[in-house]
Formats: C-alpha cells, sequence, structure tokens
C-alpha cells in the first residue's frame, strides 16, 4: 500500500490553495464558524497535508503549527509557505506521538479530514487532550463511517445503502475519492470517536452533519440522486471542549 509521501504531489494539485471541492463548498464554511475568532490563538493543524488549512489559518491571524506524517507534503507546504512569506511552525510526526509538542500548549486543534485515515486513534485524541489547554477545544471533520462499510445500490424504490456491518472496526482500501491513487482508511462507529473524546476529558459542544451537492466532484443533476444523498450525510464534524 502506498503511504502519503507516494500521493503527495497528486494530493498537492487537487487541493492547492483553497482546498478540493468538498472542503471548499461544504467542510470548510462549517469548520470556520466552529472555530469563529482565531486572531492571535494557538492552533494545532493535526493532519495538515501540504498546509493549504494552516495557511488559510494564518491569514486571519492565528498563530499555527502544522503535523503531518508525510515528509513529502510537509516540505511542499514550506516552499509554499516561503513564497507567500508565512510563519507557520511545523513537524513530521505520527498524531499518537507529538512528541515535539509541551503539555497544555494549544487554545485550539483543527484536523480536518485526517481522523479516518489514522491508524492509532484513541493515541492522538489522548495526545490532542495532553497538548490542549484546559477549555481549549478540538474540532474534527471525517467521512461519515457509514460510506466505508456500505455499498450504494437502487431498486424499484429507489436508491438505497447496502449495509453489512457498522459496529466492527475495520481497516479499508479505497480508490474512489477523485485521487489518482489508493489509500487506506479506518473505519470506526460514531459512538467509538465520542466515547475516546469522553474517555479524555472532552465534553462535545457541536456535532454537525453535513451532506455534499457533488458527485465525483460535479455538481448532482438527478433530483432522486441528490434527495438520496441529502438524507445519508456525507460528512461529520465534531467540536468537543477539554475539561
Amino acid at each position: 500500500m502506498k503511504t502519503r509521501n507516494d500521493y503527495a504531489k497528486d494530493y498537492d494539485k487537487k487541493v492547492w490553495e483553497t482546498g478540493d471541492l468538498d472542503h471548499r463548498e461544504t467542510l470548510n464554511p462549517v469548520v470556520f464558524k466552529l472555530l469563529w475568532d482565531v486572531k492571535n490563538k494557538k492552533i494545532l493543524d493535526l493532519g495538515c497535508g501540504q498546509w493549504y488549512f494552516s495557511r488559510l489559518l494564518t491569514k486571519q491571524w492565528a498563530n499555527v503549527t502544522g503535523i503531518d506524517i508525510s515528509e513529502d507534503l510537509i516540505k511542499i507546504g514550506e516552499q509554499r509557505n516561503q513564497e507567500q512569506s508565512l510563519k507557520i511552525k511545523y513537524f513530521v510526526s505520527d498524531a499518537a506521538n507529538l512528541k515535539d509538542l509541551k503539555d497544555n500548549e494549544f487554545d485550539i486543534v483543527v484536523s480536518n479530514m485526517a481522523f479516518m485515515d489514522i491508524e492509532n486513534i484513541k493515541g492522538t485524541i489522548e495526545e490532542c487532550s495532553r497538548v490542549l489547554k484546559n477549555n481549549g477545544f478540538i474540532i474534527f471533520s471525517l467521512i461519515n463511517p457509514i460510506f466505508w462499510i456500505s455499498e450504494r445500490t437502487k431498486d424499484d424504490n429507489g436508491y438505497f445503502l447496502k449495509l453489512i456491518k457498522y459496529n466492527t472496526n475495520s481497516t479499508i482500501t479505497n480508490e474512489n475519492r477523485g485521487y489518482n491513487f489508493k489509500t487506506t482508511h479506518y473505519h470506526r462507529p460514531i459512538w467509538y470517536y465520542i466515547n475516546t473524546l469522553v474517555e479524555n476529558d472532552f465534553y462535545i459542544t457541536n456535532y454537525e452533519e453535513v451532506s455534499t451537492k457533488y458527485f465525483r466532484w460535479e455538481l448532482i443533476q438527478d433530483k432522486e440522486f441528490f434527495d438520496f444523498i441529502q438524507e445519508f450525510p456525507s460528512f461529520l464534524i465534531i467540536k468537543a471542549h477539554k475539561k
């Protein structure tokens, strides 16, 4: 299986400076609404990739540190930052072992579409709790877990999802996210994320389910299919404060 380094250039071409279509049109508006005013806030961008979201935060006067496991993505971000004269700290690091970061260092941790790509999510949430200040908060977005383990189909009654199992954690190989490479993802039921947050002294303040208007990077024209997509939210966004 290819690593994040193997698809760094392809990913950068797709995401560039504004995020791909789903980030730009569906996710980012909700994430920024939940972030509210980030001026002078110390923010950890966890799973930052090539830092496009870090740069958006920095341009709103946040003090940003980016973390990603891919050295190649970090290098792409570093070059882009130099071109734009932006000051963003960065580390190549496993999200479950933030050894370069101090306890109680950040006001906010944001992870925009990375949690389902992280194998050790319990260790990651533990580390988020450690590096956050008391009453700091985490915001993370992810693809709705039902989509990793279901098959979309249609019969005489319309579209529906054929779900084989849900409560079992599993590893998924995926090649249908609009990129030219395969990726590894980790299915976990929603309760698994919620319980892990609670176990690490978080309390949930916002839970958003949002649906996309797009399919395979094009606006959905078929009304029946569009209505079906709206009934099964594409993404989850959770905001949780540290006690």
